[in-house]
């Protein structure tokens, strides 16, 4: 037992201790892993969207946070709310709005303000090999961008405010004639430190290797 709880103690201290020496990007799964175990472990905020109906508009419903959608699908500017999308099976997930009358398609870019800038922050996108994630500071300058659909998160060196994510800019290449948006859903952000992506794969190699430990464990004829 106390082995066990010894292990967990590392794993705990390599997901919440000291901060990147250098911002940086993190995607995939293990992006995911840590961005949800910041939210356990260091207050993140978590937005699911699940709580809203199919097309409501959103804006400023979620304290700290303003959604716009922000170009049409030729790349011009607009500005318009955000939609909770009516599509099949993308139900508590958001999309850029093109009007008020309009069903969603995903070839609208939009954003994710934070009235307050933030230390790291990270959302599953959900679309094609052109979608593209974009994260800005507040003096707008970008600070990472990513292609690809899948979780897609930005964290920034512990009091460098020149790092921290003030805005999230959800866009895509325009392929096969269309800009390729497409949706998102699981908006997770904070304050508080997690680790930079090299810490992560060591994060789960731990994990994995505790599991086993503990298998071989359970598996193992108990002495009398």
């Amino acid at each position: 037992m106390r082995t066990q709880i010894g292990s967990w103690i590392i794993v705990a201290a390599a997901l919440f201790g000291p901060s990147a020496a250098e911002a940086g990007l993190i995607t995939g799964q293990p992006a995911r892993d840590l961005f949800e175990a910041a939210v356990v472990g260091a207050g993140y905020a978590k937005i699911t969207f699940n709580n809203y109906a199919v097309n409501t508009k959103l804006t400023t419903q979620i304290s700290g946070l303003t959604f716009k959608t922000i170009r049409d699908y030729n790349g011009s500017p607009i500005n318009q709310p955000v939609n909770l999308a009516s599509a099949v099976n993308r139900t508590g997930q958001i999309v850029g709005t093109p009007c008020s009358a309009c069903t969603d398609d995903g070839r609208y870019a939009y954003e994710v303000s934070f009235g307050t800038a933030q230390r790291a922050a990270g959302i599953q996108r959900y679309w094609n090999a052109s979608t593209v994630t974009r994260f800005f500071n507040a003096n707008g300058v970008k600070l990472g961008e990513y292609v690809g659909s899948t979780y897609v998160g930005w964290f920034g060196v512990e009091g460098d405010a020149s790092t921290y994510v003030k805005r999230i800019e959800i866009d895509g290449n325009v392929f096969g004639g269309a800009r390729q948006v497409g949706y998102s859903d699981d908006l997770i952000y904070g304050l508080g430190v997690i680790p930079e992506p090299a810490t992560a794969s060591l994060v789960a190699l731990g994990l994995a290797g505790l599991a086993a430990r503990t298998r071989q464990q359970e598996r193992a004829p108990r002495r009398a």
